[in-house]
């Protein structure tokens, strides 16, 4: 049985993780780039991704449904949902923050004509890493698929001192942690078969799909996600 004594040496030799070591990494969607007109964002991502105050490590859950076949009632998992991903980010001198997430907004739905976007030209991969007090990788989450879901309102005061922030709720399509990531990286082969793309996507689904099974990405792409 554990002790007091085994706590305390287990806490000495392995230290106790700290929630403010950590970084947040992802890079701007196709819809930015300043090749593509209507959405160009010009601010400095390095920065961007510097002030990022806070963010939260995502969580999972299994849906389930009752099944019964004699006796008592089971409850068999059917579904994997993810929560959303909460982060904030302070503001900088030229709102690189704010104009950032306001442009990617505007990039999933013009904001005059109201048409959507194509799904795979908006989502971008994101990266969560939680370092130790001598700021090494002890733990990394890859979020497949973001997209800025919610932008939160910034209250103005005059009397206020605080440091303008921003919150943004991002969604995603799934995430994987740990040495899964290398697996989705580099093709995770189950019964035979591979089970998920060099980017992490499931083949056959999504704007994703391998060129082998889609000759003609950009058709399939309009047939699966198409403009309103």
């Amino acid at each position: 049985m554990s002790t007091l004594n085994d706590f305390i040496a287990s806490v000495k030799s392995d230290a106790l993780l700290i929630a403010n070591r950590f970084s947040v990494r992802f890079s701007l969607p196709p819809t930015l780039f300043a090749s593509k007109s209507g959405y160009n964002w010009t601010g400095h991502l390095p920065t961007v991704l510097l002030y990022c105050d806070s963010v939260s490590l995502p969580g999972m859950s299994i849906s389930t449904q009752q099944a019964r076949t004699y006796g008592e009632v089971r409850e068999m998992p059917y579904e994997r949902l993810f929560e959303n991903v909460n982060l904030t980010f302070y503001i900088d001198g030229s709102m690189d923050s704010k104009s950032l997430f306001d442009t990617w907004i505007n990039s999933i739905q013009d904001p005059v004509s109201r048409q959507f976007n194509f799904y795979n030209e908006y989502v971008t991969d994101m990266e969560i890493f939680v370092h130790d007090k001598d700021d090494e990788e002890v733990y990394r989450v890859k979020l497949f698929e973001c997209y800025p879901k919610s932008i939160g309102s910034i209250q103005m005061d005059y009397g206020a001192k605080d440091i303008m922030k921003l919150q943004v709720s991002m969604n995603y399509r799934y995430w994987l942690a740990g040495s899964a990531i290398a697996d989705a990286n580099n093709g995770l082969i189950v019964n035979g078969k591979e089970a998920l793309d060099s980017d992490g996507a499931q083949p056959g689904f999504g704007a994703y799909d391998d060129q082998a099974d889609f000759p003609n990405l950009a058709v399939e792409n309009e047939r699966l996600y198409p403009k309103f």
